[in-house]
């Protein structure tokens, strides 16, 4: 389970990064910049998450 956790944290982080680089390109800045950035967000928002879940499970297992 803790592979899934990683590969679904390391997904989002690819996918926020090429929302951003949409959202930030001259032509489709005007049409779908904001909906582009919202979107963004949101999977950095997921990504945090994961990333949060990922490193309390390693702090509990160094803990051990």
């Amino acid at each position: 389970m803790k592979r899934e956790l990683r590969d679904k944290r390391n997904n989002l982080r690819e996918s926020s990064i090429r929302l951003k680089k949409l959202a930030w390109n001259e032509e489709l800045r005007s049409k779908k910049g904001f909906e582009l950035r919202e979107e963004q967000a949101e999977q950095y928002k997921k990504f945090k998450f994961y990333d949060g879940m990922i490193k309390a499970a390693d702090k509990v297992k160094e803990e051990k």
